[in-house]
């Protein structure tokens, strides 16, 4: 009889272990990923741009920094950031323009499937703390997962 309660405990135990990644995970988003659409609205100027096949720049997210890079470009950024599911909370360590360093920028993002939907930003500050939401275009973008 204890015997085969030690079964049944060790089987509900892999069935929860081998479910750790299922359904919405909060680590979904790490990877590396591929922009396919990208819009920035900024004042009365509307940018827009969709990949015909070839990825119009590559994210790389680790649980702890992301960085990203424009295909043909110099534009790129890297920090650290966290993320609850729902918002990624975003410092920048390096980017293009060095008087965006040190700032904090907060995104939607959510996962849907093989994608990230990323728009915003919701909240942006400087390095000494200053609102700078009126110098950040509005951003929406969609990434995918590079398999």
């Amino acid at each position: 009889m204890m015997r085969q309660f030690n079964y049944i405990l060790v089987l509900g135990a892999v069935i929860v272990l081998s479910c750790y990644g299922c359904g919405n995970n909060k680590n979904a988003h790490i990877g590396a990923w591929e922009m396919v659409y990208f819009r920035s609205v900024y004042r009365n100027d509307t940018t827009e741009m969709k990949s015909n096949g070839t990825p119009l720049g590559i994210t790389l997210l680790t649980p702890t920094h992301f960085s990203y890079q424009w295909k043909d470009s110099p534009d790129g950024a890297a920090g650290t950031y966290t993320y609850d599911g729902k918002v990624i909370h975003q410092k920048f360590e390096y980017l293009e323009v060095p008087t965006f360093v040190g700032a904090r920028l907060s995104f939607n993002m959510e996962v849907r499937n093989d994608s990230i939907i990323f728009s915003g930003p919701v909240k942006a500050v400087s390095a000494i703390g200053s609102d700078i939401m009126d110098m950040v275009p509005q951003l929406y973008e969609i990434r995918r997962r590079v398999k």
